[in-house]
């Protein structure tokens, strides 16, 4: 009786240490399992942050052959006459404004004129055209210098010419009203609300204003308000009440880079 009683609490004791290594063992498992994964996780990460930041372009890296593309670009029977970069959306990245005329146009020739404004999608590592407008019988247009009416990262351009005996001033104001699609915010080519200028010009004042200029005196000008460009009564602006005459420094005069 007695050896039958120590023979079972023999196999008890073999048991309850079996199982307590079989234990340590699984636990000990489990502990080297959640290592492994969690430096798994780490790699992962950390490559995945390198290729972003690999990935990330910049302006000056998309616009180091813009102009070969550009002129890839040019529709068959023109010339790429003159482009430049505006950050018209505000984003990182700068749009491409480009204009084409056909090849045998002189400069002060009434013909054709082809804006298009090209726009880099990183995803498919491309550029895009996101806008485009044709003026028919037209001297050759010209864009001015950046400006920035909507007070943040979005960059407006005036892109006007000079036309006829009055000197008479024919203007488009390109830019963005959402940060996202670009359009164009005044029109004097189509649009019969916004005239032309008997020898006119136009100055962006006080990083605020754009003022367009009839012969000598001050004909419109226009502001971001709230609700997008609002036309504004000069007379209320204070920096307009000691003249009403446009500079002699025009700033639709600044060179673009040319072909």
């Amino acid at each position: 009786m007695n050896n039958k009683l120590i023979n079972y609490l023999s196999i008890l004791l073999s048991l309850s240490l079996m199982l307590i290594l079989l234990t340590a063992c699984g636990t000990t498992s489990v502990e080297k399992s959640n290592t492994f994964s969690n430096e798994n996780t780490a790699k992962i990460t950390e490559k995945s942050n390198e290729e972003k930041q690999n990935n990330e372009i910049s302006a000056e890296t998309i616009l180091k052959n813009v102009k070969s593309l550009l002129e890839r670009e040019t529709p068959t029977g023109y010339s790429l006459m003159e482009y430049k970069p505006f950050y018209f959306t505000g984003q990182k990245l700068p749009e491409v404004y480009a204009l084409y005329r056909p090849e045998t146009a002189s400069e002060g020739e009434s013909t054709i004129n082809i804006i298009q404004v090209y726009q880099y999608d990183i995803d498919s590592n491309r550029w895009k055209t996101v806008y485009k407008q044709s003026l028919e019988n037209r001297p050759q247009i010209s864009a001015g210098e950046a400006i920035k009416l909507t007070q943040d990262k979005r960059e407006q351009a005036v892109i006007s010419v000079q036309e006829g005996s009055g000197a008479y001033l024919s203007y488009i104001l390109l830019g963005s009203k959402d940060g996202k699609t670009i359009s164009a915010l005044l029109d004097s080519f189509h649009n019969k609300t916004d005239p032309v200028y008997f020898q006119g010009n136009y100055k962006f004042i006080e990083n605020k204003y754009l003022v367009f200029y009839e012969s000598d005196r001050v004909a419109a000008v226009y502001q971001w308000g709230t609700s997008g460009l609002e036309k504004v009564d000069p007379s209320s602006i204070p920096e307009l009440s000691s003249t009403t005459t446009a500079s002699k420094d025009k700033s639709n005069d600044d060179i673009v880079s040319t072909v």
